[in-house]
């Protein structure tokens, strides 16, 4: 399978792979070509957004997916399965922290279904079955007082 490459890495490619063990890993071919073509500066950039990730707004699905996505730039938080729940619960919204608090959980995925379980117990509309105060009584609008009692 051949990957378009741009005029650029297909040259830096072809002179790079000459250098290389062959077969390369995976790896080491990431490594090669980030150092040339992504600079450390904004490697590290994406590791401060990552750790200083908050949930904000977002729900838990989309504070995940970011949370997801940038995890790679941070590949020694995220080996251990500790660092990374906590990375993650830190993260995200005082509410749903606190609602968290009291569990014992151990992993990353652990905390990411129990918080999609708040998150959607706490979108419910309020139960319908709970009975609602009558409606105020309109008076009439006809002029006419109602009578008097006595």
């Amino acid at each position: 399978m051949d990957i378009q490459l741009t005029d650029t890495a297909r040259i830096w490619w072809a002179a790079e792979k000459t250098h290389l063990e062959r077969p390369i890993l995976w790896e080491t071919f990431i490594e090669h070509f980030n150092r040339k073509y992504f600079p450390q500066s904004a490697r590290d950039e994406l590791l401060c957004r990552f750790v200083e990730l908050k949930q904000g707004g977002r729900t838990v699905d989309e504070y995940e997916a970011e949370f997801s996505s940038l995890s790679r730039y941070a590949p020694h938080l995220v080996t251990d399965p500790t660092i990374m729940r906590h990375q993650f619960q830190k993260g995200l919204g005082k509410y749903m922290r606190m609602a968290l608090a009291g569990r014992a959980l151990a992993t990353h995925d652990a905390v990411l279904d129990a918080a999609l379980e708040i998150e959607s117990v706490h979108k419910e509309p309020e139960d319908s079955h709970v009975i609602q105060s009558r409606a105020p009584i309109v008076p009439d609008r006809s002029g006419e007082r109602p009578p008097q009692r006595q």
